[in-house]
């Protein structure tokens, strides 16, 4: 009877480590991720932004206005290049290893005022692009960190 039961619990448990290992094969870890938004008629600041999975990034701050103002704040518009923090690299890295862009549902909506965002995830064997106004709520999070990190940066500004 113990034998039994040893083997049956030997069982369960491989199947359930099998298991895990199947539903990671579908997740997307990345190489390169690139984050753009566009301006909009109001005051909605625009980003390109190319981070690799060395933490390097490449920023492109395209608008941005004085807080409260209709005024471009010329002073932060330019190219930035850098690292990102080891915090906001983990929780990048984290919501991408959540996300299973399989089924992530792409809908491009490119008909109001309001900016067009594109997400891109790259590794060696998949690319995932979504280009559209609204994006799914799937990607909501990933978009606020991406959105955050350009925001927010701590990078140096590149002269020409």
């Amino acid at each position: 009877m113990k034998l039994t039961l040893f083997f049956l619990v030997s069982l369960l448990f491989s199947w359930s480590c099998g298991t895990a290992k199947s539903s990671n094969k579908d997740k997307l870890s990345f190489d390169q991720i690139t984050y753009y938004t566009s301006t909009c008629y109001g005051s909605c600041p625009a980003y390109e932004a190319v981070i690799l999975s060395d933490k390097s990034i490449k920023l492109k701050v395209l608008s941005v206005y004085i807080p409260n103002t209709w005024t471009l704040d010329s002073n932060l518009i330019g190219d930035y290049s850098g690292n990102l923090s080891d915090a906001n690299f983990s929780k990048l890295k984290n919501e991408v290893d959540k996300i299973n862009f399989d089924k992530v549902p792409i809908k491009e909506v490119n008909c109001c005022d309001a900016p067009i965002k594109l997400i891109e995830v790259k590794n060696s064997n998949k690319v995932f692009k979504i280009r559209s106004m609204s994006l799914p709520i799937e990607l909501s999070n990933l978009e606020r960190i991406l959105f955050d990190i350009c925001h927010q940066h701590q990078l140096t500004k590149v002269t020409n």
